[in-house]
């Protein structure tokens, strides 16, 4: 919960990755008691307008990129968000490139930052609510302690990645493990079979490189579940959804929470490229970015950009400048993004290649192999609220800055199509 200013430095700084477990959470909180002096449905708009700002995107439901994985898909693991969908476009020169709508949870949530709710999100809030309440991970370990009975007694979490290491190398077991995964993730029979039929055509690998998504989620499942039986980690019911948000760390570059259970787990699976930040740590640093922001700059970001460039401000005690230094190691302290003086004709370029891209958008759908290496645009279609943050960056709410300029340019826009339509 960080401040409203907070998260507009946050929005600022980082493209923020949504794991839909989070929206589900969001979701839930519909059918929470309501404390006092606000109301279930003030405390998910205010999540939702928080969350869902400018440039985040919510990520490919985990199930999906598994069964994507197992049937051979590639499945980048390397912190780029994965968005859902895509809709394969060329333009009149010829440049091919994907188009991304809006997926239905991210128009759920344009929706819930408006304020507007439906009595089926109600009914479907309380019914998850009262599932998650109702989850007993007590019951694991007695289901799981006969298959592993003869393990000598793990003690520590590096104990415990270990042994999960060896015990899913095992060359002999690679079917069972295959099978545990479509089991456990509830794969569909159709889809399952293609999968063995890949699986026995590829002559039976090992997990790990047959299908290397899969095999990380099937790796933190089995963690869990020792971890359970061994005692060294809680049966509280929480836990499990807390476990749905390390199926999303190969989808980003750092991962931040406040939860005791992340910041155990987390180390076990981080890339060396990506970075852990605990949730208060960054809170702390967003609330004193926005306070300065306020007290010295009266909340100008003109003014506030024209001081620190396009990154934060250098501060060695900064987490936030921390990882831009860790992270984006060509970023330079102060230096503006901004090259309309120093490079006038790559604005034109740019503009002139955005309107080809717009052209191709509005076109039919055209079939093509593609991968990442053969791909020139790819284009994200997202809705700004007019209580959202000007994409101008101007800090201040579209509604309050460029709201007027853009319906004028809108109906311009509309009626010179429809002088060149008659």
């Amino acid at each position: 919960s960080k401040t409203v200013n907070g998260y507009l430095f946050l929005n600022k700084y980082f493209i923020l990755n949504i794991p839909p477990v989070l929206v589900m959470e969001i979701w839930g909180d519909l059918s929470k008691p309501a404390k006092p002096g606000v109301i279930s449905k003030d405390r998910v708009q205010n999540l939702a307008q928080k969350t869902h700002r400018g440039q985040s995107a919510i990520n490919a439901h985990f199930f999906h990129c598994i069964i994507a994985s197992l049937l051979g898909g590639k499945v980048p693991m390397e912190g780029r968000i994965l968005l859902p969908g895509g809709n394969p476009r060329i333009t009149e020169l010829g440049k091919k490139g994907v188009v991304f709508e809006e997926s239905p949870e991210e128009k759920q949530l344009n929706r819930w930052k408006l304020g507007d709710f439906n009595s089926e999100e109600q009914t479907i809030a309380k019914q998850w609510r009262a599932a998650s309440n109702v989850i007993d991970l007590g019951a694991i370990p007695k289901n799981f302690a006969k298959m592993f009975k003869s393990l000598t007694n793990i003690d520590s979490f590096a104990a415990l990645n270990s042994y999960v290491n060896n015990y899913l190398a095992h060359p002999t077991s690679q079917t069972d493990f295959l099978l545990e995964l479509i089991e456990g993730y509830k794969i569909p029979q159709m889809i399952a079979s293609k999968i063995f039929l890949r699986y026995e055509r590829a002559n039976k690998p090992l997990l790990n490189t047959f299908a290397p998504y899969a095999y990380y989620c099937l790796h933190i499942k089995t963690f869990f579940v020792l971890g359970l039986i061994y005692n060294l980690i809680s049966t509280r019911g929480t836990n499990i959804i807390d476990l749905e948000y390390l199926y999303y760390l190969p989808f980003c570059m750092a991962f931040s929470s406040s939860d005791k259970f992340h910041q155990i787990l987390v180390p076990y699976y981080i890339r060396d490229d990506q970075r852990f930040v605990p949730g208060m740590d960054l809170k702390a640093d967003l609330t004193h970015l926005a306070q300065e922001w306020d007290v010295n700059f009266h909340k100008d970001m003109k003014a506030w950009d024209a001081k620190y460039g396009s990154g934060p401000p250098e501060n060695a005690n900064s987490v936030v400048c921390k990882l831009w230094r860790e992270l984006f190691p060509k970023w330079i302290p102060g230096k503006k993004s901004d090259f309309s003086q120093s490079e006038p004709g790559k604005v034109k370029k740019l503009n002139e290649q955005m309107d080809e891209f717009d052209k191709a958008t509005a076109s039919q759908d055209t079939d093509f192999l593609s991968d990442d290496s053969n791909i020139d645009f790819i284009v994200r279609k997202y809705s700004v609220s007019i209580d959202d943050p000007c994409p101008c960056g101007s800090g201040k709410k579209l509604k309050d800055c460029h709201l007027s300029e853009i319906r004028e340019s809108e109906k311009k826009t509309k009626s010179k199509k429809e002088i060149d339509e008659k």
